[in-house]
This record gives structure tokens, sequence and C-alpha cells, in this order.
């Protein structure tokens, strides 16, 4: 039987399986979306790409320049 992680509200001591459950339990949105003024603010990473997808808005990427 494997053993699965639990994770401990520090509010009302309910146990989860999982640190996203505990960011929704909390309403902890980590994701914001911030293009053109936009304030929204998601759970998870893949929320925040469907309304930027829904919304029009461009992703934002990181761009490394490699020097050869």
């Amino acid at each position: 039987m494997a053993v699965t992680p639990q994770m401990l509200c520090p509010l009302c001591a309910e146990i989860f399986s999982d640190k996203r459950h505990v960011y929704k339990h909390l309403k902890y949105r980590r994701f914001q979306c911030g293009q053109g003024g936009c304030t929204r603010k998601f759970y998870t990473e893949d929320e925040k790409v469907a309304h930027c997808a829904e919304e029009g808005h461009r992703e934002t990427f990181k761009v490394i320049m490699i020097i050869i």
C-alpha cells in the first residue's frame, strides 16, 4: 500500500492529499493574469492559460538568449 503525503489545513485541521486542494480550500489564488490590466487570479496555471486563450490575451514567455 502506497503512503499518500497529507497536507493539513492550518485553520481547520482538515486533511488533504494534495497542496492544490489546500489552496482551493483556503481560496488562495496564486496565478494572476495581469494582461492588459486584467486582475483575475486563478487556482491553477491551467485555469489561467484557459482564461488567456478565452479572452484573447497573449501569454508571456521568458526568452533565453543563447550566444554561440
